[in-house]
């Protein structure tokens, strides 16, 4: 994205005389490998649970009897959210 507007920079220096060619012409950009499945992602980060692995940690909270912290694994599992965000609320 910041390539794309510094060349558009360039493209307005050129229109207006000030350089003669755009040296964002030459730049290549590498190419990002796209993740093909949830299972290579998984395994590329290591700080997630798989789906089984889950199921047996909630078991686990639920056994302790702590309401608390059972509620508060339950809200980060299923909502996708940020612990500090889960924090936050009152």
């Amino acid at each position: 994205m910041v390539k794309n507007y510094a060349a558009l920079v360039m493209k307005y220096a050129i229109k207006h005389g000030l350089i003669d060619k755009n040296p964002f012409d030459l730049v290549e950009m590498p190419i990002i490998k796209s993740k093909i499945s949830l299972e290579d992602e998984d395994e590329e980060f290591g700080n997630f649970y798989s789906r089984e692995q889950l199921i047996q940690f909630l078991h686990c909270l639920e056994k302790d009897n702590n309401l608390k912290r059972t509620t508060l694994f339950h809200l980060l599992a299923f909502t996708g959210m940020r612990k500090s965000e889960a924090f936050a609320l009152q």
